[in-house]
Order: C-alpha cells, then sequence, then structure tokens
C-alpha cells in the first residue's frame, strides 16, 4: 500500500503503510492501534482517521 497525506508527511505515511494492508484497514482502525505505529502522534492520528473516514 502507498499513500502520502500532506497533512501528515512522508515518513508517517511510510510507518503508516508498514503495519496496515490497505486504505480499509486504517478506516477500521481503533486510534490506540494507529497511536501504536512509530512515528505518530496523537494529533496526526486524528487527521489520518478524519481524512480516510470521509
Amino acid at each position: 500500500m502507498a499513500f502520502f497525506w500532506t497533512a501528515v508527511g512522508p515518513a508517517t505515511s511510510k510507518a503508516i503503510a508498514r503495519e496496515y494492508d490497505d486504505l480499509d484497514d486504517v478506516r477500521d482502525s481503533s486510534r490506540e492501534r494507529l497511536e501504536s505505529v512509530t512515528d505518530i502522534g496523537e494529533e496526526r492520528v486524528g487527521a489520518v482517521l478524519s481524512r480516510v473516514r470521509e
């Protein structure tokens, strides 16, 4: 899975891509699981979940 959002940047996008199979997996993720991804903080988790759940 390859994706990039200017809101989170390339390093965070790559970290998410290493942990998730596809955008549906990210969309269905809990905040806690997403927060456990390296290089992502609470603020970015909110941005990511807002974006994928639009």
